[in-house]
Order: C-alpha cells, then structure tokens, then sequence
C-alpha cells in the first residue's frame, strides 16, 4: 500500500505545480507577446501609411527626372540661348501630372520659369513664399554641375506641407552637366492626406510640429519624438492608440507630427484568451488527477504486484519451461510476453549450446584444412579435419611429455602412422615451432612433404591458446594445402622472366634500324634468351610464292634450301609454309602423328631437333615466316607460343621502324635533290632570261639606237622613210617583249583564271607548232582555284604540250581537264613515239618531267605516266583542291572575258 500512496501523492504535487507554473508561465510569456504584436502591428500599419506617403515622393521623383532629362530644358538654360516658354507649365499639364507647383531654377537661382497651382480649386496660385529665398547657390534644393541623382523631401509652408523633388536638367540622354534645377511638388492637402486615409484604411490627422504641443491629442507626442526616435506609441485607452510619425523636412528639421488612430483589438483578445486558458487548465487539471489516480491503481500497480509474485516461484522452482500468465497489449503485456520470451531464449540457448557443439566437431572434420591441438601436458597432438585423413595422418601423435625428449624422425614416422614423407629437417622446424607456440609467440612458416610422389606445400599457423586466469593451456594449429597457389607462384616467376626477356629483345630492336640486321639479331636472340636450340627467318617474294630463308641462328641458313608453295590444298608441305597458308602458329613434333608425314619434308640440318613452332609474320605488304626448333616438347607450350607471338609482333615493329627510317632517309635525299634542282632550274630560266634579252631585246635595242643615232645627219628628204625604219623596230622590240612576257607566265591566267589562259595558250601553241590541241573540260567554265593551284595545271599542261612537240612527233594530241569532288584531273594524251617512263625517271633523263612530278608534289598531288615505246603517253595529274578555297564564277561573269 506504501507505493500506492506515494503515487498518489507525487501525482497530485505534480499537477499543482503544473497548475502554477503554466499560469505564471502564460501570464510572463503571453501577455509581453501580444503586447510585442500590439506593438508590431501598429509599427506595421506605420510603415504602411509612410510608403504611401513615399509613393507620391516617387511620383514626384520620377515625374521631376522625365521633364529635367529634356533638350529644350537644357536649351532653355544654355547662357546663349534666349528663354523659352515651355508646354508643361499649364494647367492641364498639371492636372494630368497631378503635381501644385514646377519650377526651373538656373545654376545662379534664378527662376526661368515657374508655376503653381491648385489641384482642388482648380486655379492658379502664386509661387510659395518659402521656395524663393531657397533658391540661392549652394542651398540643398538646388543641383550642382556634376549632380545626376533627383532628390525629394518635405517643405514647410504657409499653405500647407508641400512634397518636393528636385532633379538636375540634363539632355535626353542623360549627358552634363546640369545646367539647373527643374522642382516638382505636390501639397500634402486635406484631399491627398484623404486619399492615403482611404488607402490605408485608416483615420489620418496631420499637424504642424510648432503648433504639436497646442494641438489636441498631439501634446504627449511634441517631446517625445525626434530625429533619433521619429516613431512613437501611445495607448489611448483600453479599446484605442494612437500612431505618432515625425515628418521632417528637405534640411532634416522636424516639420510635421502624423498621427494613425488604430483599434486596441490583439490587447482585448489576449486578455480573453488568457482568462480562458487558466480556467481551462484548472478544470483539466483537477479531472485528469482524478483519472490518473484510478488508472495507474488499476492498470500498472496491481497487475505488477501479480506479475512479481509469479517470477519470484519461478526462479525459486528453477524450471525454464513454465511461463508467466500476465496477457495484455499494454506495456504489463508486453513485459510479461518479454519475460516469457526471455524463459524460452534461455531454454533454447542451452539446446543451441549443445548443438553448436556438435555443428562446430562435424565442420573441423569436413573441412580442407587440417585443425590440431596440443595440450599444455606435451602428451599427445590431436588433428581434426577430413584433410588430415586424405594425407595419411592419424587423429593422435604421442609425445613422451617433452618436445626436447620428442624423437620423432623419417625412419620412425612410420611407427606413428604417418604417411607423409617428411626430411629429419622439416620435423625438427615443426617441433621447434610448437616450443615457440608454447612459450607465447603467434607464427606462420611453410614446409613441404611427398605424398605418393607428387610433391605437395603446406602453410602452418600456429597460436597459443590460454585458460581465464592467463595461464597457458595449450597449443591450436591450422595447416593449408598451398600447392596451388605455389605453382601459381612459380608461373608468375616465370612470366617476369619472360617479360624481362622481351624487355631485353626490345631494347635490341631499338637499336637496330637495318632489316638484314634485325633478321639476324631476331634468330640469335630467339636462341639466346628464349630456351630454343635453333631458328631461321624467310622471306616470301610474292611474285613466285617462294619462302627463301634470310637469316638463321643455331644452324647453317645456306644449307636450308628455298620453299615452294603448293596450294593451300596440299597437306604435306614445309610446316613454315603452312604456317603462312593457314595465317596461325603451327606445333610439330617428329614423333606426332601429323609431324611423321611432314618431318621428311625438312632440310637435314632441322631433323636434328625434335619440336619446331611456325610463326607467320606480316610486315606492311611482306610476309615472313619464323620457324623456331627446340629438343624439348615443354618449349611450345600454349604459354610460350604467346611469348613467341609477342616476339614476332616486336620483331615486325622493329622491320615497320627501319623501314620507316629507310623512308624517311630517302625522303631526305629526295627533298635534298629537289633543293638542288629547284636552283638549277632557277639558273636555267635566268640563262634563258639574259640570252633572250642579249639575242633578240638587245639586238633590236642596238639597231633603234643606232638608226635614231643616225638619224641627225639624214637629209630632210630621207628621214621619213629612216624613222619608219626604227618605228618598225620598236614593234618588233614591242612584240618580243611581250612574247618574252606570255612565255615567262600569262596575265590571262590571273585575270580570268584556268580555262581562258588554256584557250590562249593552245591556239598559240598550235600557231607555233602546227600541232592540233584536242581540248576537252568539264567544271572549270565558272570556277576559280587557289592560285598555286591554278599556276601548277597551266604549267602541267605548258610543259607536257612542249614535251610533246619536242619528242613525240604527231600532228595532234588531246587534253581533258576536269573537276569533281574537290579534285582537278589532267590528262595529256598522244599517239606518238613513246618511252620508257620509269627508266626514264629513275635516271633523270628528262628535267620536263623531273620538274612537273616536283611541281605536282607542292600541292600534294599525284602523278602518273603511262608510255609504250611506238604507242604513245598518257599523262594524269590529279591535284586536291581545298573545299574552303575553291569559289565559283557568277552568272554575270564570263571566264573567257566576254
């Protein structure tokens, strides 16, 4: 009964005191926080009144910076310029701006022009007094040379409080300097305070700061406000207050006093919602005690005194099978089902015990690895596991109480039932770990044992193993079968030697950039690093399918005679060649079943081995064949045929580098020539050059001077027919000049492009020779080229026509000219004589063609000859043209200049 009665009580103090502290806690807590909004939402209604109020000072603003920002205001108040009227001092002007007064004041003060009027009487009326003896130089109202900013306040006047805004009269386009002021301003009368009254929804009254302390309901206001507190509260009464907001002036002096009249409706509220809460919580208070004091005696304390006395009999009878009977959804219920739950994991716990011992004795014996124990008394090692089993290992090994007195050695093993062929060595390394376990140490080492031969590793770990008091009971082990990951190891050895190996015969490679000599290095290093006793290397030559070897190493290449070929379709044949047919590495043995028919196909000196692996090998457009010999079968693995591949790939890099080299060496020579041919031809056309102009120009020059040298002492009658003598020779100095001119490069072929300057050129060519020029195009009529372009096809076609009228003896001959897809084609065709082009290239015999083919290379060209001795030349050039450079003719243009 003592609990029940100190619940009660605690229950009971407790909701006094919840009593007390929430009343004390809603009146401190609320009654500030309606105040505090009271007092916000009257601050609130403040600022909202003032925006508006700050709207019209916008308007003003805005409407003052549109008519200042004006050419004629700014013309109006330019010293040169005579003061002119302006459309918006008017009435209308003013009603539709809805401002009383505008005026436009110069640097000096002075009022250019001004107006005021009376919005509600609808009159004018004269300028406020107030405003005049403001407009002085340096006063706040007026703008500065170098102000852009409109500026606004409040003006105290006799007719009321005016809103002003002063903004400098600029050009349109916002450009200085301010030349004056222009003043915008509105009267804060009766009608506008209102209009902000209707907007607001609020009673508005406005007075005059001076007369504040005279003025009913404004006396409390005058002393409290200042510039450092324009705003001030006043509760009125308990359903009334009043909003007090100091208006000061443009000068920052206090002007007006506005007062808002607001409703006291959050105070009225919060005194009814605290009344309320307090009864509430009284009420509530008392009925809940009531409550609480039935429900926890009925629901929590009886039923806790009945769920006690049924666990004290059950652990005072020490039965896990019964079971408390407390039923239920609530917390009881669920403590009871706890504790029940609680009898039933312990009655579980101890069958799972004994099963857990028997899962964990059935696991050490089913698994891989072998699990033995040794214990603290030295007596006996105790192994477990179906592994220990497999290699012939018994469950128990004596020991006589000792490991120093242990004698256990290969010739005695057997008498402990050891199957395992162990050294005296590795027994004497397991009996000194165990005394390492033994005395505390945690280790690891490897051993290995035959089992029926085959050799297997073993991984042991070993950890001492100790009772609760810290004292050493013991020994427990664990031996892995490692042999596989051994032999895994080994592999990996291996192929880092093989790497390395590659390495090496990379770096051999590199230094060779000659192919006779990468044929032999290839064969030395092959025998050399890679375990084989011999290798030769062949050379296909396509065009009579004969394999012939070119380098060897570890027998005589002389001796191993040229392979022919003989169809893919032939199954006996040299493996080296089968090995090129079937594009595979190929493996023979001389004792295979395939390698008996074939071993006879070999040469002498590679009987002499018993395995051999083919290679093909492809370099570029060559194909090559690598036949590598060994004794031993194990050499050409699947492994080591990958390593030789990789061999063959860096021996084939290797050929692809040298003949890279090779090219680029002959590309050397090859520019090195044309650098020098480029100067020859230099020379040659500036011999040409002076030999013209000392044969033919000078000549003419010589005769002109000496008939106008002599024209001095003809007699009158004579010099007429003497000067048409050296008239007709300046014609024909004229003309050779200008033939001299066309020969060295047509302007034609800058002034109206490919197809006039062809069309000159073949009618004087035929002029000069006699032979007819078969002219065919198509794409060049309305199409201009690059001009490199377009001087490379004039002087292909220049210099094949010429080569032609100088060796082919015909009458005719047929050029085509073409563009399509970018590519300008020429072709040069005659039934003449013929020749024997590439001959006639390689030794250089013709500089016409030399140069063409150099000419053609410039531009990335190609160049083709195709000549018969008797049957005549064909000549085709194609030349790329870049997309981005060709341009096409206009319809209103004519190519030939027409």
């Amino acid at each position: 009964m003592k609990l029940r009665w100190t619940i009660v009580g605690l229950i009971l103090l407790t909701l006094l005191g919840l009593v007390a502290v929430v009343s004390l806690t809603l009146q401190s807590n609320l009654g500030p926080l309606f105040h505090e909004q009271e007092q916000n939402f009257a601050q609130i209604t403040l600022s909202q009144v003032q925006r508006l109020i700050d709207e019209r000072y916008n308007l003003l603003a805005n409407t003052a910076a549109s008519l200042a920002h004006s050419d004629s205001s700014y013309a109006s108040l330019q010293a040169d310029s005579t003061p002119v009227s302006t459309g918006d001092f008017n009435p209308a002007r003013f009603r539709e701006l809805e401002v009383s007064l505008m005026a436009l004041v110069d640097l000096d003060g002075n009022l250019v022009h001004a107006y005021a009027y009376d919005l509600t009487q609808s009159q004018e009326i004269p300028l406020p007094e107030e405003i005049l003896p403001r407009l002085q130089p340096g006063d706040a109202l007026l703008r500065l040379p170098e102000d852009r900013e409109t500026i606004r306040g409040l003006l105290r006047t006799q007719s009321g409080p005016l809103l002003l805004a002063s903004a400098p009269v600029l050009r349109s386009d916002g450009s200085g300097p301010a030349l004056g002021t222009l003043l915008v301003g509105r009267f804060l009368d009766a009608e506008e305070l209102q209009r902000i009254s209707k907007l607001a929804r609020l009673p508005l009254s406005l007075v005059d700061y001076n007369q504040a302390l005279t003025s009913p309901g404004f006396a409390d206001s005058a002393s409290a406000l200042s510039a450092a507190s324009p705003s001030l509260l006043l509760p009125m009464s308990e359903t009334e207050m009043s909003a007090f907001q100091l208006l000061s002036d443009l000068y920052e002096q206090p002007a007006y006093i506005l007062r808002v009249t607001l409703s006291r409706t959050v105070a009225r509220n919060s005194q009814l919602v605290l009344n309320f809460l307090l009864i509430t919580l009284a009420a509530s208070v008392f009925l809940f005690g009531v409550i609480t004091i039935l429900s926890v005696d009925r629901l929590v304390l009886a039923p806790l005194h009945h769920l006690g006395r049924q666990v004290a009999q059950i652990g005072r009878r020490g039965d896990l099978s019964e079971r408390v009977s407390i039923t239920g959804r609530d917390e009881l219920g669920r403590l009871g089902a706890d504790i029940n739950q609680m009898l039933a994991d312990l009655q579980q716990s101890q069958r799972s015990r004994q099963e857990s011992e028997e899962r964990f004795g059935r696991l050490v014996e089913s698994m891989d690895d072998m699990v033995f124990t040794l214990d603290e008394r030295i007596t006996q090692i105790n192994l477990y596991g179906d592994k220990a089993r497999k290699l012939g290992l018994p469950e128990a090994i004596p020991l006589p109480g000792s490991l120093d007195a242990a004698d256990i050695t290969p010739q005695t093993a057997d008498d402990y039932g050891i199957a395992l062929n162990i050294t005296a060595e590795t027994l004497r390394n397991h009996i000194e770990a165990l005394r390492l376990a033994l005395a505390g140490q945690h280790l690891a080492y490897e051993w290995s044992a035959s089992v029926g031969g085959e050799e297997l590793n073993f991984q042991s770990v070993l950890s001492p193993v100790t009772d609760d008091a810290g004292r050493m009971a013991g020994v427990v082990g664990v031996t892995r079968d490692i042999s596989g990951l051994k032999s895994l190891e080994n592999t990996l050895r291996q192929r880092v030697r093989d790497l390395n190996a590659l390495n090496d015969v990379m770096r051999a490679f590199l230094s060779q950039l000659d192919a006779h000599n990468i044929f032999h290095e290839s064969c030395r290093l092959l025998v050399e690093h890679f375990d084989v006793d011999a290798a030769w290397l062949g050379i296909l030559r396509e065009d009579d399918l004969i394999l012939r070897p070119a380098a060897s190493e570890g027998l005589d290449a002389s001796k191993l005679p040229p392979l022919i070929t003989q169809g893919k379709t032939a199954q006996i044949q040299h493996p080296a060649m089968l090995a090129l047919l079937e594009k595979e590495p190929l493996v023979l043995g001389k004792s295979t079943r395939r390698g008996e028919k074939i071993w006879a196909t070999l040469a002498p000196a590679e009987r002499n081995f018993d395995w051999l692996l083919a290679l093909p090998v492809t370099v570029g457009e060559s194909r090559m064949a690598l036949t590598i010999f060994s004794r031993q079968q194990s050499a050409f693995l699947p492994s080591a045929i990958q390593l030789f591949e990789a061999f063959a790939n860096l021996m084939a890099i290797a050929l692809n580098n040298a003949d890279l080299f090779n090219q680029v060496r002959a590309d050397q020579a090859r520019l090195q020539s044309l650098s020098q041919r480029l100067v020859e031809i230099q020379e040659e056309e500036r011999r040409e050059i002076a030999l013209e102009l000392h044969d033919e120009v000078g000549q003419l020059l010589t005769g002109l001077k000496i008939k106008l040298d002599a024209a001095g002492s003809i007699p009158p009658n004579n010099l007429p027919a003497h000067l048409e003598g050296a008239r007709q020779l300046a014609e024909d100095l004229i003309k050779k000049v200008r033939s001299l001119s066309l020969d060295l490069r047509p302007s034609m072929l800058d002034d109206l492009g490919l197809l006039p300057a062809f069309l000159w050129h073949f009618d004087r060519y035929t002029s000069l020779t006699g032979i007819q020029v078969h002219f065919v195009q198509n794409g060049i009529d309305r199409q201009r080229f690059p001009p490199n372009l377009e001087t490379t096809a004039y002087r292909i076609v220049q210099e094949g026509l010429t080569n032609i009228a100088r060796h082919a003896r015909v009458n005719e001959a047929t050029v085509r000219v073409l563009y399509q897809d970018q590519v300008l084609t020429i072709q040069i065709e005659d039934r003449g004589a013929g020749f024997n082009a590439d001959e006639t290239l390689e030794k250089g015999q013709s500089r016409g063609l030399l140069g063409m083919r150099e000419r053609v290379a410039f531009v990335g060209g190609s160049f083709t000859i195709d000549s018969v001795p008797g049957w005549g030349t064909l000549l085709v050039v194609e030349l790329p043209v870049p997309q981005q450079e060709s341009e096409g003719v206009t319809d209103d243009q004519d190519p030939v200049g027409g």
